[in-house]
């Protein structure tokens, strides 16, 4: 088999440890795990994904930062007898914590060269930059 290193003694075609640069997955050796998987730390094998507590799924430290946020407006907007601009400020924060979820995740898909999810990534950055342009003219005129 190709890329194995060593067989199962009961069957051939079933592969336990694959070549230097190859995760096994199923009893077979593969150059790259299916998306769903990823490579374990020593790169042996192809392991599954374990959303949403997995470290390449990170909204969740920017969330709850924009709702510390939001929980802060909401406080300020009381102690200043409602004179904070309280949609405007909703929208900052969470357009901060945006960008922010969307930068992390491009550098991921750059350490893992996942090329379509770095295109998609650039793509929703440019467009966020872009509705942000939108949000600062209609203040502006």
């Amino acid at each position: 088999m190709q890329g194995c290193a060593e067989c199962s003694v009961f069957n051939n075609a079933e592969c336990i440890v694959c070549d230097e640069g190859m995760a096994l997955i199923s009893s077979t050796c593969v150059a790259e795990c299916p998306p769903e998987y990823k490579k374990s730390n020593d790169g042996s094998v192809c392991e599954l994904r374990q959303y949403p507590l997995d470290n390449n799924f990170v909204p969740f430290p920017f969330t709850i930062a924009t709702l510390v946020m939001f929980v802060i407006t909401l406080i300020s907007y009381r102690m200043t007898k409602r004179r904070t601009l309280i949609v405007q400020s909703f929208i900052i924060q969470a357009t901060f914590s945006f960008l922010a979820t969307i930068i992390f995740m491009l550098v991921r898909a750059f350490v893992e060269v996942q090329m379509l999810f770095i295109v998609t990534t650039v793509l929703a950055l440019f467009a966020n930059m872009v509705l942000n342009g939108f949000f600062v003219a209609t203040f502006i005129y």
